[in-house]
């Protein structure tokens, strides 16, 4: 069921030209990228922990930032240049759209199923907040970009540091930037899960979380969703 949901969501909606509200055509702030989205959403970069190397996943990974606030917009007047449009949305989503002739984005700047954060002008988001999501479908017209965002769905996230828990008698393991996502306790979906950078196979079970100098060890309960450089599951505590 949730393979078969996925699976529907990649693809692009057909037959709907029109925007489902008016002036629907605010402008948003889409980044990507984990170290990117981290500072972002913590208003922070991440630190790494003492003793602790940069995770490989992470030293690799090309980091992308498209107005996100962090000075990557080099005066006023460039501004519109950068800024993508909010075409059509929903409570699960956005679509986005860049003409192609102001367009700094290519067809395959964004990949589905990649972890993204998102920001826009709507009076029913703050307007300093960004919200966690991943990129569902991408299409060209001939006249512009347009891609597909869903939303992760949370109360509250926390931005925290993670990593494997390495096996008795090895080195520890990386820490790396992850994501706390918290619904209410009353939600028919788990309450706590967590979004981690994705991982090599077999997934580690176990994981141990910082946070403000407190450390969590929880055990792996079922994986939600693997993306294209992310993993959400829901766990328990140890």
């Amino acid at each position: 069921m949730r393979e078969a949901l996925c699976q529907l969501l990649a693809q692009p909606p057909k037959g709907r030209s029109q925007q489902r509200e008016s002036g629907a055509l605010e402008p948003a702030r889409l980044i990507q990228g984990w170290d990117a989205i981290y500072t972002a959403v913590a208003g922070r970069p991440f630190e790494y922990q003492p003793g602790s190397e940069r995770s490989p996943y992470l030293r690799t990974q090309r980091i992308a930032l498209f107005v996100d606030g962090l000075g990557n917009v080099s005066d006023a007047n460039d501004e519109e240049h950068n800024l993508l449009r909010v075409w059509d949305k929903s409570a699960e989503g956005w679509q986005l759209i860049q003409p192609l002739s102001v367009a700094r984005i290519t067809a395959d700047t964004f990949v589905p199923q990649q972890l993204v954060a998102l920001q826009t002008t709507s009076p029913s988001l703050d307007a300093k907040r960004w919200v966690l999501a991943r990129i569902r479908w991408r299409s060209q017209t001939e006249n512009a970009f347009h891609i597909g965002i869903q939303r992760f769905t949370y109360d509250r996230v926390i931005p925290l540091a993670a990593r494997p828990l390495s096996p008795i008698g090895t080195d520890p393991l990386p820490w790396s930037p992850a994501f706390l996502l918290i619904r209410s306790r009353d939600a028919l979906d788990p309450w706590e899960t967590l979004i981690v950078p994705v991982q090599d196979e077999p997934f580690p079970k176990q994981w141990e979380l910082h946070l403000n100098k407190e450390e969590r060890l929880i055990l792996v309960e079922e994986r939600l969703e693997v993306g294209y450089d992310y993993c959400w599951f829901s766990f328990r505590s140890l």
